[in-house]
């Protein structure tokens, strides 16, 4: 029978688990998830807010430059078509999203 010359013994380097230190940081970290999720809600209420603002804002500002520059006055007449809306809508869209998302991003920083 062969023996071994000497015992080899392995130490476990298990990191010692405080149960209270693990349980806080498991409640912080559903803190920190629901506050990003009602977060998301706000945001998209706040560009859908902002959106339809925008979206008139483009429209109307199209409008006044027409009443002093007469050559904008096709330009003003397309705003009020269906395309026109649906343009005026997009641009409104990314402005409100790049808007809001500055805001958030300003918020997170602090």
């Amino acid at each position: 029978m062969i023996s071994p010359i000497s015992q080899v013994s392995f130490k476990a380097n298990v990191p010692k688990i405080d149960a209270m230190d693990a349980i806080d940081k498991t409640q912080k970290t559903m803190a920190t998830i629901s506050n990003l999720s009602q977060g998301a809600d706000e945001f998209k209420k706040n560009v859908e807010t902002d959106k339809a603002a925008y979206s008139e804002g483009i429209t109307d500002s199209i409008k006044e430059a027409a009443k002093d520059n007469k050559a904008l006055e096709a330009v003003a007449k397309a705003a009020d078509t269906k395309v026109g809306k649906k343009v005026a809508d997009i641009f409104g869209s990314f402005t409100a999203f790049c808007t809001n998302l500055a805001g958030v991003a300003t918020n997170v920083a602090k």
